[in-house]
C-alpha cells in the first residue's frame, strides 16, 4: 500500500464520516420538524371557546316565527332583550313612540329584558323636574307593559341613548333618577359604547 493510496483511503473515510454526520443531522432535523408538526396540529385542534350570546328583539309587535323560535332556543343566555318602546320629545313633550304590542300566542322560555331607546333630543334643554318626571313615566310604562303582557322578566332594565357631550350630564342624571325608582335588587344597564361615559 503506498502513501497516496493510504491518503486516498483516509480521505474517502473522512468523506463517508462527514456524509454520515450530515445524514445524522438531517435525520435529527427531520425528527424535530415531525415533532413540531405534531405539536402544531395538536394545538390547532383544541376546543374552541363557547361565547355566550342572546338576541335583541327590536320590532313593534312581539311575535316569533317558528324559525326564530328555534334560533332563540339555541342562544346560550336565558334572556331576550326586548325593545318595549322608544321615547322622543315631540313639540316639547315626552312621548312614548312605537310602543310594543304582543301576539297572544307569543311564548318563550327566555326572560325578557325590557329595553328602551331614548332619542338624544329628549335631553336637550331638560329641567331637573322634567328629568324626574321622565324617569317616573318610563318606569311606570315599563311596569305596565310587563304586567299587561304577563312577561317573565329578570331584574334588569336596559336603556339605549345616543347621547352627546351636550346631553351627557342630563342623561346620567336621568339614569340616577330611574335607578331610584327601581325595586331593590333590580339593575339598570346602558348600551352606551365603552369610553363614551
Amino acid at each position: 500500500m503506498n502513501f497516496f493510496h493510504l491518503k486516498n483511503n483516509i480521505s474517502n473515510f473522512e468523506n463517508k464520516v462527514n456524509g454520515l454526520r450530515l445524514l445524522t443531522h438531517f435525520i435529527s432535523l427531520m425528527k424535530l420538524m415531525k415533532l413540531l408538526l405534531v405539536l402544531l396540529i395538536s394545538l390547532s385542534c383544541h376546543k374552541k371557546d363557547n361565547h355566550h350570546y342572546s338576541f335583541y328583539y327590536w320590532k313593534t309587535h312581539l311575535t316569533l316565527k317558528q324559525d326564530e323560535k328555534k334560533v332563540l332556543e339555541q342562544a346560550t343566555l336565558p334572556y331576550l332583550y326586548t325593545r318595549l318602546f322608544d321615547v322622543d320629545k315631540v313639540n316639547g313633550k315626552f312621548q312614548p313612540v312605537a310602543v310594543i304590542t304582543k301576539d297572544q300566542n307569543f311564548r318563550t322560555d327566555k326572560q325578557i329584558v325590557p329595553t328602551i331607546f331614548i332619542t338624544n333630543r329628549t335631553f336637550l334643554n331638560i329641567s331637573q323636574n322634567d328629568i324626574h318626571f321622565l324617569a317616573e313615566s318610563i318606569h311606570h310604562l315599563i311596569e305596565k307593559k310587563i304586567k299587561d303582557y304577563d312577561l317573565t322578566t329578570n331584574n334588569e332594565i336596559q336603556i339605549d341613548c345616543d347621547w352627546t357631550g351636550g346631553t351627557r350630564d342630563d342623561y346620567f342624571k336621568f339614569l340616577n333618577e330611574l335607578k331610584k325608582g327601581l325595586r331593590k335588587g333590580n339593575h339598570l344597564h346602558t348600551s352606551s359604547p365603552p369610553g363614551k361615559r
